[in-house]
């Protein structure tokens, strides 16, 4: 069930006023077909602009290609939804397939202001993972200049830290599945590739829309996205896999959803693991990626038992830790207001430090 948008503040442009909307299996087929025709994919653009991965391609100055020519359908694509900043409308019109232009604007994934006749930018971001395609919100504006995101901006899955979580979740087969915090919801899509059905749950009603969004985009049957607070929207239903990249950020006010976790940085994580013991089905796993922190008297590993209450005993705990650091360590590892950038798109950048893995015995 989708609801009403979250407010999202409007800066110097509305930016992120601007959302996709969700149309039919028809239109949507209609943009996969175009996405495809158009060579847009993880190795369509890392062949078009001569890297062998994504991470190495580094866009060129929002101004400087307005007015360049573009030569195939994939630039006006990688500009667009990629780099994120403004593409011509003649360009546009010249490249994209017939009706292409008119379907993007159908569902909402293009849009022009008054201030750039003759332009026009997407409301969004298209990033491959893969062989998949998600969307998310744009970080900057598309002249480049920064702008405030709002609270419940959606995440893109094309960082590290999103990119480690998913690839580490097994690619085995399972009956029900569910992913706790979906963001643009890549995890419950990967997962739908094994699970009998899967359901991911968002907080955010802008997160919510977005994962819908994706999954129809990637037309998958087997995968429901619910609004809710964690376990609340699946109440009375129960899994054999559970995942969850929760906000981990140490904050005592929240600035941004996806990022901030509570004063101590572990305030979901906590709901997440004393839902476990009604929602994972014996024999069942859970998997979650975050930051966390030993405490004078109390290692990680103790909290989660404790969080688990009086079925403690039923539970396999397994902490794995990439790294480790000391407060100091961690406090000058990385300067204040560094972010993750795509393109022109630079959003705040959490650090992946635990992989947690949590059985429930027979």
């Amino acid at each position: 069930m989708l609801t009403g948008m979250h407010a999202a503040q409007a800066g110097p442009y509305p930016w992120h006023q601007k959302l996709p909307r969700l149309g039919s299996e028809e239109e949507f087929a209609a943009l996969r077909a175009l996405l495809e025709a158009c060579g847009y994919s993880e190795d369509g653009i890392c062949r078009r602009v001569k890297v062998d991965d994504l991470a190495k391609y580094k866009s060129a100055p929002a101004s400087e290609p307005i007015g360049r020519t573009l030569e195939q359908p994939v630039d006006a694509m990688i500009r667009l939804f990629f780099d994120c900043v403004y593409v011509g409308e003649d360009e546009l019109a010249r490249l994209l397939p017939e009706g292409g232009l008119g379907m993007l604007e159908a569902l909402g994934l293009l849009a022009q202001d008054a201030e750039t006749p003759g332009l026009r930018f997407a409301t969004v971001a298209i990033l491959p993972i893969g062989r998949d395609l998600t969307v998310c919100d744009r970080g900057n504006g598309p002249d480049g200049k920064k702008c405030t995101l709002p609270p419940d901006v959606v995440y893109p899955a094309i960082f590290e830290n999103t990119r480690e979580f998913v690839e580490r979740l097994p690619a085995t087969r399972c009956e029900a599945l569910l992913d706790i915090g979906t963001g643009t919801g890549i995890a419950a899509m990967r997962g739908a590739r094994y699970a009998g059905h899967v359901w991911a749950t968002d907080i955010s009603a802008r997160c919510t829309l977005f994962a819908e969004f994706n999954r129809r985009l990637a037309g998958l049957k087997n995968m429901t996205v619910v609004e809710g607070d964690m376990y609340a929207p699946v109440e009375g239903l129960t899994f054999d896999r559970i995942v969850t990249h929760p906000p981990y950020v140490p904050a005592r006010q929240t600035a941004l959803i996806f990022r901030d976790g509570g004063e101590d940085g572990e305030q979901i994580m906590r709901r997440a693991v004393e839902g476990l013991p009604r929602f994972l089905r014996p024999g069942g796993t859970f998997y979650a990626l975050l930051m966390a922190t030993d405490r004078e008297g109390e290692e990680f590993e103790q909290r989660l038992r404790r969080w688990l209450g009086a079925e403690e005993d039923l539970f396999d705990v397994v902490v794995v830790s990439d790294w480790l650091r000391t407060p100091a360590e961690l406090l000058a590892q990385k300067p204040a207001g560094a972010g993750a950038e795509i393109g022109t798109c630079k959003i705040p950048d959490p650090e992946p430090l635990v992989g947690g893995v949590g059985t429930k015995q027979n």
